[in-house]
């Protein structure tokens, strides 16, 4: 399985578990500190460019994930 995609359903899994504590919206910084640790415990790393890549990826299942800049 592709890095990207794995990074692409890691995402949609934080962004589900923390919706109910957020409304659905969590910073870029906190969404890779928290695939971070879900990784092996934080040892890979991922960078902000990681995660934006992963969700314009998720863009082909509809519009419920996208980067909104403020």
């Amino acid at each position: 399985m592709s890095l990207l995609i794995l990074t692409g359903v890691q995402i949609v899994d934080i962004c589900l578990a923390t919706r109910t504590h957020n409304g659905g919206l969590i910073s870029s910084e906190d969404l890779c500190k928290l695939l971070g640790q879900r990784r092996k415990g934080g040892r890979e790393a991922v960078s902000e460019d990681d995660c934006l890549r992963a969700i314009s990826k998720l863009k082909v299942l509809g519009n419920g994930f996208e980067v909104i800049a403020v």
